[in-house]
């Protein structure tokens, strides 16, 4: 169970990581609200303690397992911002 534990707290870290470069960039942009940084940051870093413990082999794996989620979702999010999805 320790293991595990500390795999998914430095998949945290890493996704903590990821998610400050991405509240920076929307400071930049001036779209900051704080309820959604909250529900955002909330989701992201969960992802990236899973991220964590897939990448269970040391702890730097779990560390970029945890960003490499992060990294994930925000691709997922932008190809879906991009397409207009039609359903019929």
């Amino acid at each position: 169970m320790n293991i595990i534990l500390t795999s998914f707290l430095f998949g945290i870290f890493g996704g903590m990581i990821r998610a400050s470069t991405l509240f920076l960039e929307l400071w930049k942009l001036k779209r900051w609200s704080k309820w959604g940084m909250i529900v955002t940051g909330i989701t992201l870093l969960a992802a990236g303690g899973l991220g964590g413990i897939i990448f269970d082999i040391s702890w730097i794996f779990s560390l970029l397992g945890g960003y490499a989620a992060m990294d994930l979702l925000g691709s997922i999010s932008k190809a879906f911002k991009k397409k207009k999805i039609k359903i019929e």
